[in-house]
């Protein structure tokens, strides 16, 4: 029961704004060496593993602002020593969705995943990941995960540079006005008055003590 509580994943349907739209921009945060050496991304900072569970993070940028994204992104990965932030990069979730291999098949998805970071929701979290077909591939594997990483860093440099997270959102106070600051706004009213933010919260709290307190977590 312990290993199944462990492994069991948040119900993101529980606090989700909804799926990721196409017209969406979609944020990673850059930091190095995590995922940006000598000036280019490194390929150890996507994993296979993350991608084939669809699990590398990114930001929804329209649920996001300038300080959420110091607060749930930047202040956690720059908790760890060496790691300086070098930016953002911005891409839209349609052009990640169209990213074809050579016979068509697409290669990526993208899904809401909102997540209790320091004790609290983060709603423009999302994960991206390879597609079914992609992760799941039976001949060659390797060399088409490796192929479609080298797709997904195509499509960044196509996307823009490397920027500073302010340059991604209109200034105050439009920031704050934004329709789906609005969205925002009255979604949270309506988890706070049916009490599922805080079941949430609750959930995420006791799945990490039965993560911390499993053999395997102390092994």
């Amino acid at each position: 029961m312990a290993d199944a509580d462990k492994n069991q994943k948040p119900d993101y349907s529980m606090v989700s704004l909804g799926e990721v739209r196409g017209g969406e921009e979609i944020l990673l945060a850059v930091v190095e060496p995590m995922n940006w050496e000598n000036g280019g991304y490194s390929v150890k900072g996507f994993q296979k593993k993350h991608l084939i569970a669809c699990e590398q993070s990114v930001s929804r940028q329209c649920y996001s602002s300038p300080r959420r994204l110091d607060f749930f992104v930047f202040e956690i990965l720059l908790g760890k020593s060496g790691r300086t932030a070098v930016g953002v990069q911005s891409f839209n979730a349609n052009a990640l969705r169209n990213i074809t291999s050579g016979d068509g098949i697409n290669q990526f998805s993208i899904k809401d995943a909102p997540i209790v970071q320091r004790g609290k929701i983060d709603f423009a979290h999302a994960h991206i990941g390879f597609s079914n077909e992609i992760a799941h591939a039976t001949i060659n594997k390797k060399n088409i995960q490796a192929a479609a990483i080298e797709n997904l860093f195509d499509l960044f440099g196509k996307s823009g540079a490397v920027l500073d997270p302010r340059s991604r959102f209109p200034r105050p106070p439009f920031l704050y006005v934004r329709l789906s600051e609005i969205r925002l706004a009255v979604h949270r009213l309506h988890l706070w008055v049916t009490g599922k933010g805080r079941e949430f919260i609750r959930l995420d709290t006791d799945r990490r003590k039965s993560s911390d307190s499993s053999p395997d977590a102390h092994a």
